[in-house]
């Protein structure tokens, strides 16, 4: 009963936001007499909503994760390119902040089991964190390793960091981490990537040095049988 009032009242909630938002996106973009006020006033609702909408979808996600509907099917991905992609995406956000991102990729290219777009998602998310506690002109750095079985991704900022005590729980959902209160989310963002990385048969964890020593988000993905086996032989 519960789960099913979680998913209703969601999906009630989500219909509306998607009707306003989709209002206040058309009069923001196609409406150019528009005081500054009452612009600047359209900006917070925009910003709320997207705010609200990003709950409801997370809440959904992992609702359907919890049902086992959430459909997961793995392919062959070559990560380097694939990631490549995903941050190409996602640059005007860099640039927004003057970040500089840069790619450590070896070499050959790396084919690893995964879903095309739970993998972005969960790229998305650890990318957004990384843009949202990193200062302007800081700098994110995305690394990847091959291993014998698995490859691993790195996505290393020099933001706000997190208090080692702190870091065994920064993927459980709402998890009470102080940090400044400006930095605004559902709370339910990493608990849900979480989810989408081991769905793809794979792990993540995350290490700090500290408050103000930058973070270190890494999740590993398990390679095709065939690159293993050729690896062992």
């Amino acid at each position: 009963m519960k789960d099913n009032f979680i998913v209703t009242v969601t999906h009630e909630l989500r219909t509306p936001l998607v009707s306003i938002k989709g209002y206040v996106d058309h009069i923001t973009e196609s409406e150019s007499n528009i005081p500054s006020r009452i612009k600047r006033q359209l900006d917070v609702v925009r910003r709320n909503t997207d705010r609200l909408l990003d709950l409801t979808n997370d809440l959904l996600n992992i609702q359907s994760f919890e049902n086992g509907k959430l459909d997961v099917t793995l392919e062959k991905l070559n990560l380097q390119e694939t990631l490549a992609g995903y941050v190409e995406e996602i640059q005007p956000l860099f640039r927004s902040k003057k970040q500089v991102v840069k790619l450590e990729f070896p070499d050959k290219p790396l084919l690893v089991l995964g879903n095309h777009l739970r993998l972005w998602e969960v790229m998305m998310n650890l990318l957004n964190n990384a843009n949202k506690f990193t200062p302007e002109e800081g700098h994110i750095v995305i690394r990847v390793e091959d291993g014998d079985a698995a490859a691993s991704v790195y996505v290393k900022d020099s933001g706000i960091g997190i208090d080692r005590k702190d870091l065994e729980q920064v993927f459980e959902p709402f998890a009470a981490i102080k940090k400044p209160t400006y930095f605004k989310g559902s709370g339910l963002g990493l608990s849900l990537t979480k989810k989408l990385v081991e769905a793809q048969g794979g792990k993540i964890w995350a290490t700090s040095e500290g408050k103000g020593s930058g973070a270190t988000f890494a999740f590993m993905l398990p390679k095709p049988r065939e690159e293993v086996v050729g690896i062992v032989g």
